[in-house]
């Protein structure tokens, strides 16, 4: 028997016609079972919540949102189910709107290399069933992996059910497969047209499978960007300017191109308030700085394939703030790719804590694959225990992690990062020249040599904290208020100057002429703290947004969960945390605590104070973040689970 589509069990199940069913399901990310629980939850008589903090008024929220849902969700108005309901469904199709749901694929009985008529065909709908219903990306490697690549290459794009395949691909919300569709060929920049929605890009197709923390895809925007998606089908003014709030109909008219351009025609009045309703921040952000940052040349993208390092070009978008640090760092790591050398890349990385130094050193080897070992020398300070101790010294057979990392990655590209180096003695210095300059390090367990030629290493300080806030404050217009990318490059590139110099009295001449680059990490911009607060804030969402787990097995335990948090204009929201608590010399960590006390503390608080248990299955607590009137944070308890409403 065929599963009935998600609108008619929607619609059957609550005995309401089949366009309110649909309006449901899009305001509830087409979750059935969210569905019927917002209806019930909208007629059903809910208890009082706890006095504290602020609350509103339920049953008026409730039919607000639904009433929202259902003018900016759906082009028709609501009518009775027809007698055909399939040849109704069918007309509608041709009707209305794409509502962002993808077509049910029926998955194989199993993802048979070859296919399962053993053919040795490759089978993309087979594929494509799978993905939708939970294959992993190890097995579609492998799957991917079996046929030859331009068989692949010569089919991944093509349709199923009318839609690029690259679009089931997006709907898992997984940016691991994602990027490995891509290296098989997959489009990044493909478009679907659906009844009178026509051209509708990836990237609001992933924008659209968003909306809330649970389902948040902001990693996966910022994926599709990193791999060359094009921002230009997306209104710029859904991301410029930044520094304002969508409103919730999304840009006004009269800030749209007129007449829209072929590749906007999917933008229409609902689109827009649906995108606007599901886009947060960040993705703006994003959206922003790739409409900013030049492109790279096939060049650049053909070494970096060559080298299975394609990823490199995406750094920044897995970044907050810190552009020329990203640029610079792919610019040397591209020299070096390009024409390797005998001496290792050696990269010191300064700047005031909390603003990226070890992100960007981990994003770089998650994104190329490469095995990083962190050095913390602030209990490695000396030359023996960085690097273990000779024989016949007690301990010289147990070696150390880095003695080890090194021996292990001998003649393999890899990362080494010693974080706070500032605080290392002479004799480390004296140690790290000879693999710094011709790539030779003696192994101490094993006693031999060591060839680290192609390691990366990262020197990460805060020695020269005093002289990168002086440049930052004394070029704040130039380096933040501006999108002159190439005047901010020259002002950087004179402090790097500075930074080789004083690195003489710090480290030392000799070490300093081995070191390859300087990076310098500047403070964030008005606009990067309020997008370091969203991501923060996105983490305890998510974290939040997990369900209830009551056992007496500790490491399983999960007694606070069940959560949607919301948050209502979330740039200002982010703007007033950053402005209360940013402080350059401590960068994210400042607002993370800020996040921790103003937000997820009193969520907590509430929580904890309500007077029934905490148990599995208790249903959806609601709490909503938003500016007030005097420009301060407030944390609303909106709604409770529902009496005798399933689970979350």
């Amino acid at each position: 028997m065929e599963t009935p589509s998600p609108e008619r069990q929607v619609a059957e199940t609550l005995g309401i016609t089949n366009g309110r069913a649909r309006a449901l399901l899009r305001a509830k990310n087409q979750d059935v079972d969210e569905a019927i629980k917002h209806y019930h939850k909208t007629t059903l008589h809910l208890p009082q919540p706890p006095p504290s903090p602020n609350e509103e008024n339920s049953s008026e929220l409730l039919a607000h949102d639904l009433e929202q849902a259902l003018l900016r969700s759906t082009t028709a108005s609501p009518t009775p189910t027809p007698p055909s309901e399939t040849t109704a469904l069918h007309q509608e199709d041709k009707a209305e709107e794409w509502d962002f749901v993808l077509p049910r694929i029926p998955p194989p009985k199993a993802l048979v290399n070859g296919g399962k008529d053993e053919s040795g065909n490759f089978f993309l709908r087979e594929l494509v069933g799978a993905i939708q219903h939970g294959e992993g990306c190890d097995r579609v490697r492998s799957y991917l992996a079996y046929y030859n690549p331009d068989t692949v290459h010569a089919q991944i794009n093509a349709p199923v059910e009318g839609f690029p395949a690259i679009f089931y691909v997006a709907e898992t919300r997984n940016p691991e497969l994602v990027r490995l569709w891509c290296k098989y060929g997959g489009d990044i920049n493909a478009t679907a047209s659906c009844g009178l929605s026509k051209n509708v890009p990836l990237l609001a197709y992933a924008v659209a499978l968003g909306g809330t923390f649970r389902n948040d895809t902001t990693d996966l925007t910022a994926t599709l960007l990193s791999l060359g998606a094009n921002p230009a089908p997306i209104p710029k003014a859904f991301f410029f300017p930044l520094a304002q709030d969508l409103p919730t109909d999304g840009p006004p008219s009269q800030e749209m191109p007129e007449p829209l351009p072929d590749t906007m025609q999917w933008c229409t009045p609902s689109a827009r308030a649906l995108i606007a309703a599901r886009i947060n921040f960040r993705q703006r952000y994003y959206m922003n700085m790739a409409s900013i940052l030049r492109t790279h040349g096939p060049r650049a993208k053909q070494v970096t394939w060559y080298k299975d390092a394609e990823n490199l070009l995406g750094v920044p978008y897995f970044l907050i703030g810190q552009t020329p640090a990203g640029q610079f760092l792919i610019k040397r790591l591209l020299r070096h790719l390009a024409k390797p050398s005998k001496s290792p890349l050696v990269m010191v990385f300064a700047g005031p804590s909390g603003h990226g130094k070890t992100e960007l050193a981990r994003r770089l080897g998650e994104l190329i694959s490469l095995e990083m070992e962190i050095v913390d020398c602030t209990n490695k300070s000396d030359e023996k225990e960085m690097f273990g101790a000779r024989a016949p010294y007690q301990g010289w057979e147990n070696s150390s992690p880095l003695n080890s990392f090194l021996a292990r990655n001998a003649g393999k590209r890899c990362i080494v990062f010693l974080d706070e180096f500032e605080k290392t003695s002479k004799g480390v210095h004296q140690t790290l020249l000879l693999p710094f300059q011709n790539g030779e390090y003696e192994d101490r367990k094993a006693k031999a040599t060591v060839d680290c030629s192609k390691a990366i290493w990262i020197l990460a300080t805060n020695a020269f904290d005093d002289t990168i806030l002086k440049f930052c404050e004394e070029n704040k217009t130039a380096l933040f208020e501006s999108d002159n990318l190439a005047t901010a490059e020259k002002l950087v590139k004179g402090l790097c100057k500075t930074l080789r110099t004083e690195s003489i009295s710090q480290f030392g001449a000799p070490l300093t002429g081995r070191i390859t680059e300087f990076v310098p990490f500047l403070t964030f911009s008005k606009i990067e703290q309020a997008a370091v607060v969203h991501k923060y804030l996105t983490e305890v969402g998510r974290d939040l947004a997990n369900p209830v787990v009551v056992t007496r097995e500790e490491e399983k335990q999960r007694f606070l969960g069940d959560i949607d948090l919301q948050v209502r204009k979330d740039y200002s929201a982010c703007r007033i945390i950053a402005r209360d608590e940013y402080v350059e010399q401590l960068g994210a960590r400042s607002v993370i605590n800020g996040v921790n006390r103003m937000i997820e503390g009193e969520v907590i608080d509430h929580y904890l104070n309500m007077e029934d248990e905490i148990r599995e299955g208790q249903g959806i607590a609601t709490y909503r973040v938003q500016p007030n009137v005097d420009d301060e944070i407030e944390v609303c308890y909106v709604r409770g689970p529902a009496r005798g409403v399933g689970g979350a």
